[in-house]
């Protein structure tokens, strides 16, 4: 995973945008986000906590640079 100034930096260097869908484990097991609109500086996303497949809580102040992320679709 490529890291940016930015977290809408960090996702266009890795080649990520909306729709797509991120997972990363910061050790309690993997959790995954889903990007639904990228700012100038950062990005709104939905959080599917441990996985379940159940997208339910909407963040606009998400950071990348706690786990290492990579596309799951």
């Amino acid at each position: 995973m490529e890291r940016g100034n930015t977290e809408a930096e960090t996702l266009k260097l890795n080649g990520w945008g909306i729709g797509d869908v991120l997972e990363g484990d910061e050790g309690y097991g993997p959790d995954r986000i889903k990007i639904t609109a990228i700012g100038n500086d950062i990005f709104l996303c939905l959080w599917d906590y441990k996985s379940t497949g159940v997208y339910n809580k909407e963040s606009g102040n998400t950071t990348l640079r706690c786990r290492e992320w990579k596309k799951v679709n």
